[in-house]
């Protein structure tokens, strides 16, 4: 009688509720409670000796960010095998650069990749490897600050530039040959055409934004915009990605923060009498 004195108690639980975010990590709860062996309701400690079930947890959906690759940069190489590279973004639905950790870390693309270019010159004879403007053929009577002995600086075309603005650098290959077109190392070393050269193609656009416009509310947190676009002082726009979107300043914000006075009402005071 005794053990049947002894009250069962148990923890009971409900579901859970939808995830607090629609995206991202978020909350969800759900009801606990303790029942005595009739099924009611009974106080926390009645069930203190049973482990209680978890009432809060956290919630994971759909990531609320994507990823977003930007273009290949040109390949590091003129010739033969080489690296490219490119930057890859985490944006939200409205296309805005947003935290990495808003996106899935493990559908990340890849940020750099082979490259192949066309084979690296083979110096096997060949009298004219380049035809370009740097070479001439002797027939035509070079100048003579490119030919000592019958050798001569050869040049092959310029490389891409490694910079789509604010300058850049640019690189060919330059080789000694002899007049037959082989491999040679008495020339002149003062008179060497340049390897490597400057190249611009105009300055890089900056992030520029106007004033802040109004507030959407008066009190109690509204919030206002102002236009950011990425241009040149010339005021050329480019597209965002034009510009270092992890730089980009914000274009909203809160504003008007402070409470709202309360709702006026009209108060009553107590009846006069009336005298007759």
């Amino acid at each position: 009688r005794n053990a049947q004195s002894i009250p069962r108690t148990q923890w009971r639980f409900g579901s859970w509720t939808p995830c607090s975010a629609t995206c991202g990590k978020g909350t969800r709860m759900r009801y606990v409670s303790c029942r005595d062996e009739d099924g009611s309701v009974a106080d926390e400690s009645a069930c203190a000796t049973l482990p209680k079930p978890v009432a809060k947890e956290e919630c994971s959906v759909t990531p609320c960010g994507q990823w977003k690759a930007l273009d290949w940069s040109s390949c590091s190489v003129t010739c033969g095998q080489g690296k490219a590279t490119r930057q890859v973004v985490c944006v939200n639905y409205s296309d805005h650069v947003i935290d990495r950790s808003e996106c899935d870390p493990d559908y990340i693309p890849e940020t750099d990749q082979d490259c192949s270019m066309s084979p690296c010159p083979q110096w096997t004879g060949l009298a004219h490897p380049f035809q370009n403007e740097d070479f001439r053929p002797r027939s035509d009577s070079p100048s003579r600050t490119h030919v000592l002995g019958g050798n001569q600086w050869r040049t092959g075309p310029w490389g891409a530039c490694s910079s789509t603005c604010a300058g850049g650098s640019q690189r060919r290959v330059v080789v000694c040959q002899d007049e037959n077109g082989y491999t040679a190392n008495d020339c002149v070393e003062r008179i060497k055409p340049d390897e490597q050269r400057a190249c611009e193609s105009g300055p890089c656009p900056q992030w520029a934004y106007g004033s802040w416009g109004e507030c959407t509310k008066l009190c109690g947190g509204g919030m206002r915009t102002r236009l950011v676009v990425c241009q040149r002082a010339n005021g050329d726009r480019f597209p965002d990605l034009s510009c270092e979107v992890l730089d980009k300043p914000t274009d909203r914000e809160q504003c008007n923060t402070h409470a709202c006075p309360q709702d006026a009402a009209w108060s009553t005071g107590p009846w006069s009498s009336v005298r007759t």
